[in-house]
């Protein structure tokens, strides 16, 4: 019992209550740009910029932790000038899978980093295209309009890992680019998230004063407690067993009966084997052959009753 108190106490901070979903795919709109686009000499920041759109599904594994698989469009600004900027329609494409992690959290607003390895293909009219490894850097404000429906605002950080002469990976901030999303989430599953619950002082206080009332009771009065018990269950019920589809008295069970005396009622009953009309019939019988054996011993019978197919061979003396 103390243990089980103590364990209250110590789970007080982990109780979970389902609040929202837990898969769910977001739909985002937004603009990204160069990082440092003065390293390619660009005029200026506005050759860079660009609208982006994406489209991301995900599932939440546990309250704080999820994954998701997340494809983002660029859309050329007409520029001629700056990276991939060469009149195609679609600038650039990126699949990413993203690791996240769950900040805070409450019933209107959570917050979640991310990260995550990206496929970057990049559209190029007058040379092959580009086929690069990323990575992904983010952080996602989201805002539960209700159940089913949320308000998401993501700034995101991209590298673009290019390929040196030696075909080594390396990190070149003239490919590195953030953008600013702007997305609404549909949400499809049952989410948990953890409930902070912290007992109240006046909680404490009872639970010590159990603890204490039960450190007080000595080994004794418990053993006499479980003694009182364990006679009058003994002195108020008896059982004999029978063997299978029989109703005939054995020599253990004559004996239990021959030190009964008194007033009793008596319950015969079967197992489940067999159909439901000869269990009846077994159980009355049972109940018979043991109320006609306590008679002749004297022994007053108020009632002797079949309960059919219970699960057990036997016939319970009750005494009154």
């Amino acid at each position: 019992m103390m243990a089980a108190l103590a364990a209250m106490i110590m789970n007080a901070h982990t109780v979970e209550q389902k609040v929202f979903d837990n898969t769910y795919i977001t739909l985002k709109g937004g603009v990204t740009a160069l990082m440092h686009p003065g390293c390619n000499g660009y005029e200026n920041l506005g050759h860079t910029f660009e609208a982006a759109t994406s489209l991301e599904a995900g599932k939440w594994i546990t309250p704080h932790w999820g994954m998701s698989i997340v494809g983002t469009n660029g859309w050329t600004n007409g520029s001629k000038v700056g990276l991939f900027q060469d009149e195609y329609t679609v600038n650039y494409v990126t699949v990413g899978a993203m690791a996240k992690y769950r900040i805070i959290a409450n019933d209107r607003w959570n917050f979640v980093g991310l990260t995550g390895p990206m496929w970057i293909h990049g559209f190029k009219k007058d040379a092959p295209d580009h086929n690069n490894m990323g990575v992904k850097f983010g952080l996602e404000a989201n805002y539960n309009i209700n159940s089913k429906f949320g308000l998401q605002v993501a700034p995101e950080l991209n590298y673009n890992f290019q390929p040196s002469n030696g075909n080594q990976p390396y990190f070149d901030a003239r490919n590195a680019w953030y953008g600013l999303m702007l997305g609404i989430t549909y949400k499809m599953g049952n989410e948990f998230v953890t409930c902070d619950y912290k007992y109240t002082q006046a909680d404490v206080d009872a639970l010590n004063a159990e603890i204490n009332a039960l450190r007080s009771r000595t080994p004794e009065t418990v053993e006499r407690i479980v003694e009182k018990t364990v006679v009058k269950n003994i002195a108020d019920e008896y059982v004999v067993f029978f063997d299978k589809n029989r109703s005939i008295l054995s020599s253990d069970a004559k004996k239990i009966l021959d030190g009964i005396t008194g007033t009793v009622t008596i319950q015969g009953h079967a197992s489940e084997e067999g159909t439901y009309a000869r269990n009846e019939i077994l159980s009355k019988e049972r109940a018979t052959v043991v109320a006609d054996y306590l008679k002749a011993r004297g022994v007053k019978v108020l009632g002797a009753e079949g309960m059919g197919a219970t699960g057990s061979r036997v016939a319970i003396i009750k005494i009154q």
